[in-house]
């Protein structure tokens, strides 16, 4: 997905993510957030536990949504 950034506040996105039935409210926020900054950043469960309310684990179940439906990398076993 391409993101054309106006301004430091501001970014456009496609909008394909948000109409993807596989996925739940939560997983379309989270992937809109992460849409936001650049590709290839490595966003740890620890990083959006910070910046939400969510707690660790309903962060990992949402990167095991998000990487199920192809739009991200996530190892669950790798994450404590």
């Amino acid at each position: 997905m391409i993101i054309h950034r106006k301004s430091a506040n501001h970014a456009i996105i496609g909008i394909d993510c948000l109409e993807d039935r596989r996925l739940s409210w939560s997983a379309k926020g989270v992937i809109v957030y992460l849409q936001a900054f650049p590709d290839g950043l490595e966003t740890l469960v620890v990083h959006l536990k910070h910046a939400s309310t969510e707690e660790r684990q309903e962060i990992k179940e949402v990167f095991r949504q998000l990487a199920a439906a192809g739009y991200i990398e996530f190892d669950a076993e790798a994450v404590s």
